[in-house]
This record gives C-alpha cells, sequence and structure tokens, in this order.
C-alpha cells in the first residue's frame, strides 16, 4: 500500500476541528495591548535619551566649568637687583685688567711702584695704577676731570668739604662695588689732583 503524505497533510489542514473560534471583541483588545506596547518602547527610548543628552551635557558644564576657572599660577618673585659701573672714566676703571687697560692705547710705559706695583700714564694727564696681579686699583683723573659732585683740580678745600660731609681729611668713601674711596691732593687749599682707589688697594697710589 503507497501512502501519499503530502494529501494527507492537506486534508488535515482542511479538517473544520483545528479551528479556533475568536471571542467577541478579542481582536479589539489585541490591537489595544499592541499599542500600549510601543507607546512603553516610545516613553522608555525618550527617558534612555533623556538622561544619555543630561549626562552628556553635564559632562560638557563640567569641562567648561573646569576650564574657566583654571588654578591661577603662584606669582613670580621679582628681584631687581642694581650693580655700580666700577668708577672710573673710559676705559679707565677700578677692577678693569692690566692688559685690557694696557692695549686701549691710552696709556704710556709704565713705571715700577714698590710691592711689585706699576703705574701707567695716561696720554691725556690722568693714570692707571695696577696691582701685582694685573688689577687697576687706581685711577688719576686728568686735569679737566672732576668728582660726580664737581670737585677736581683747581676746587678748594673748603668746596671739597661742603661737597662731601663725610670727608676724613682729603679721603671719601664711596658706596659701591668693589668698596672704593675717592682721595685728593690738595697744596695751599686748592686741589690739585683726584685719585679713585680701591679701599683694600695693596698699591701706593702715588
Amino acid at each position: 500500500m503507497v501512502v501519499n503524505l503530502e494529501d494527507d497533510l492537506r486534508a488535515l489542514l482542511a479538517d473544520e476541528r483545528l479551528d479556533v473560534p475568536v471571542r467577541e471583541g478579542a481582536e479589539g483588545a489585541l490591537v489595544a495591548r499592541a499599542a500600549r506596547r510601543r507607546r512603553r518602547r516610545a516613553v522608555g527610548a525618550v527617558a534612555a535619551s533623556t538622561a544619555v543628552v543630561l549626562a552628556v551635557g553635564g559632562l560638557a558644564t563640567g569641562l567648561r566649568v573646569g576650564g574657566s576657572e583654571p588654578a591661577a599660577p603662584p606669582a613670580p618673585h621679582v628681584v631687581t637687583v642694581t650693580v655700580d659701573p666700577p668708577p672710573g672714566y673710559g676705559p679707565l676703571r677700578l677692577g678693569a685688567g692690566e692688559r685690557a687697560v694696557r692695549d686701549s692705547g691710552l696709556l704710556g710705559a709704565p713705571v715700577d711702584l714698590p710691592g711689585g706695583c706699576r703705574r701707567y700714564p695716561a696720554h691725556d694727564g690722568g693714570a692707571v695704577v695696577a696691582s701685582p696681579d694685573g688689577v687697576v686699583v687706581g685711577v688719576r683723573l686728568p686735569q679737566p676731570g672732576t668728582t660726580a659732585a664737581g670737585i677736581g683740580a683747581g676746587s678748594t678745600t673748603a668746596e671739597l668739604a661742603a661737597a662731601y660731609p663725610g670727608a676724613t681729611g682729603l679721603v671719601v668713601a664711596m658706596p659701591g662695588r668693589p668698596p672704593w674711596r675717592y682721595s685728593f691732593t690738595a697744596e695751599a687749599g686748592l686741589i690739585t689732583a683726584v685719585e679713585l682707589e680701591m679701599e683694600d688697594s695693596p698699591c701706593d697710589n702715588r
């Protein structure tokens, strides 16, 4: 006996006993239930989107606030230091190297002084005294030269005392670096020479 499965299945599906009766109004209930599911999914999606937006907005706000109010760096401490230039005239200055002054072309042949010091006459009437270790420790101003207060050759000792109330005789200690002083030579109440000397000079500038 040959069984035809396709015909048997077709007959089974056509059997009226497989039909399930649909209750009156069930179709409308199913449609309403599906609509409620769609609304719940839409509300959930909106809430999730809002949470993401708020989170991102909060992060952006935090970054913006942090960027607009950076921690102020400490103010730098500025120190101004004033250093007085070495006293002298032209390139002939206290503390200068003997060789540099000698190479300036302003000096004549040196004259030896006690203790290994040397005195170089300048062509303009001034002079330079160098220590044994080759440092300028004395500068004699030329005849037209004067101190900052206007005391020079031809000034009176009274004018010297008035210009420098702190003078000790013919010597005036001056502030600055290196420590130095004015040393004046006078005859008959008139200044004849002005020397600039290092305070610790090992040489007799005269």
